[in-house]
């Protein structure tokens, strides 16, 4: 139930739609007022002048001043208003143009009912409301109402002057040690869903008073439509500083998990918006690196990998059931995900998709039309459900041995193939020189699944693990009794004898001589 009927001003050219959106339901019975409506977006600053709305409905191409204009002035002057823009199919691109410019949703002209309308409504409504709430418990003040509303306008609007910013934030308290600045942004997830409400607001508390530990001058919080924005100073440890301080100080022992994404490195408040947009879009590759983890942009770069399915290769291997070229299908596409940089989430869920609807379509010939949608539905769903790469290797691979009906022995279920070429390298080349970073660059694969896969399958991380096959075989050659200390130790790896000692006696609790003794 709303706490106050909300403002709604429409913004419309065409007569007859505006006046349809006007006689479209019932506004009142819904806890809204619909202040007015007008035809272009000089009109709709006009009556903002003396009527403010909380929702503005808008289309977004208009004469005198269209949509995307109207959003930029709103967002600078009156940036707690939020705009759900109207458009149709051939808009889309404007429709990214008035998301990017502050827009909280969009919706089909086409799609329009009422129902539909005040969904939308309903839902921007209410994250106006939940900010409201959460600036009334953590911000009592006029300064650091002030202060909310200058941080916002430097990461959403897109017309930020550098040096007006500079005045403002000195004269707010708002001061950075640098100005090389990125945004990381942050969601809190509890039991796989958005964390919001009244948890919400305790965590949002809990993370105000502890963010003065952290280095004065290098964090500022600003939260908006359910996300946490961070605008700190930028170095190659602040993603570190921050994932810490967030598993440390705020998520410990309440069930609550977060994924950060740490925008771009910029040089001005007027750069902070594109910061912002890559971190928005980094959130989304913590898929790979799992929960409470930080996906750095400025590190790692987004939409680089490409990966075609040959569907023909696939279809003839399921005519004559070769389930091994299945297999290297698939198997490519997963390895190909992780690689150097990450594919796409959306891309690499797509793709499996399309691997296993060709397996439906050829595999399971027998089965009706309508069983096959639904089992097809069904198996998309678990791969949606998947919210990190993890699970989604182990479902991915579940479905294709449910579809090819292939035993384990084939599909090497319980192991990644990647980590077995990996695991029997490492094996074979203990008395290399070797690094997890030169691992990762013969391999191709990403540095820090690379280092996740290894704990993940050894319960250990990579440094320790080679350590204990290099004094594992080390014992083996001292008790054959052929070779001196100096000599095992180099035979596997450590060319420093006195190093070699130290280590040798940190796994095994003896000295290397002990065990040529026995």
């Amino acid at each position: 139930m709303r706490e106050k009927r909300q403002k709604i001003l429409i913004v419309e050219d065409e007569p007859i739609l505006r006046q349809g959106l006007e006689v479209l339901g019932d506004w009142g019975k819904n806890g809204l007022i619909l202040i007015g409506s007008v035809q272009n977006g000089r009109e709709a600053l006009e009556l903002m002048a003396t009527e403010l709305p909380d929702i503005i409905i808008t289309d977004i191409m208009m004469p005198v001043m269209d949509g995307i204009e109207l959003i930029k002035r709103v967002k600078i002057q009156y940036p707690e208003v939020e705009i759900i823009v109207l458009s149709n199919y051939s808009d889309f691109q404007y429709v990214r143009q008035a998301m990017k410019a502050g827009a909280a949703d969009y919706l089909l002209k086409v799609q329009i009912d009422f129902d539909s309308l005040l969904d939308v409504v309903n839902k921007v409504g209410e994250d106006i409301l939940h900010r409201k709430r959460i600036q009334e418990f953590r911000i009592p003040d006029e300064l650091e109402s002030e202060r909310s509303a200058f941080l916002k306008r430097l990461l959403f609007c897109t017309e930020v002057e550098d040096k007006d910013a500079e005045k403002s934030a000195e004269s707010l308290g708002l001061i950075w040690n640098s100005r090389r600045l990125a945004v990381y942004t942050v969601e809190f997830f509890k039991d796989k869903q958005e964390l919001r409400g009244e948890e919400k607001a305790e965590l949002l508390n809990r993370i105000r008073e502890c963010l003065t530990e952290l280095e004065e001058g290098m964090v500022r919080m600003q939260e908006n439509m359910g996300r946490i924005y961070f605008i700190a100073v930028w170095n190659k440890d602040t993603s570190k500083i921050l994932c810490e301080f967030l598993k440390k100080r705020i998520v410990p022992g309440n069930g609550i998990s977060f994924r950060m994404a740490a925008g771009i490195m910029v040089n001005s408040f007027s750069q902070i918006p594109r910061s912002r947009t890559s971190s928005e879009r980094g959130l989304s590759y913590c898929f790979y690196l799992g929960e409470n983890t930080c996906f750095d942009c400025s590190q790692r770069h987004m939409d680089k990998i490409i990966w075609s399915l040959d569907g023909e290769k696939l279809r003839y291997a399921c005519i004559v059931k070769d389930v091994n070229v299945i297999m290297e299908i698939a198997d490519d596409l997963l390895k190909t995900a992780v690689s150097d940089d990450f594919m796409d989430p959306y891309d690499l869920l797509k793709s499996a998709e399309g691997i296993l609807h060709i397996l439906m379509v050829n595999v399971r010939k027998n089965e009706d039309n309508s069983s096959e949608r639904m089992k097809q539905m069904q198996y998309f769903r678990q791969l949606e459900e998947c919210s990190y790469y993890d699970s989604f290797y182990k479902v991915f691979r579940q479905l294709l041995i449910e579809l090819t009906s292939a035993g384990e022995q084939d599909l090497i279920k319980s192991r990644n193939p990647l980590f077995l070429d990996v695991f029997e390298y490492v094996n074979s080349h203990i008395e290399e020189d070797m690094t997890l970073k030169s691992l990762a660059e013969e391999f191709h694969v990403n540095y820090s699944y690379l280092s996740q896969m290894f704990k993940n399958y050894t319960g250990t991380n990579f440094s320790s693990y080679l350590n204990q096959q290099r004094i594992q075989r080390a014992v083996e050659l001292l008790k054959e009794g052929r070779y001196s200390v100096a000599d095992v130790g180099d035979m596997v790896g450590y060319h420093e004898v006195s190093y070699f000692c130290k280590v040798f006696r940190k796994y095994t609790g003896k000295t290397p001589s002990d065990i040529q003794k026995i």
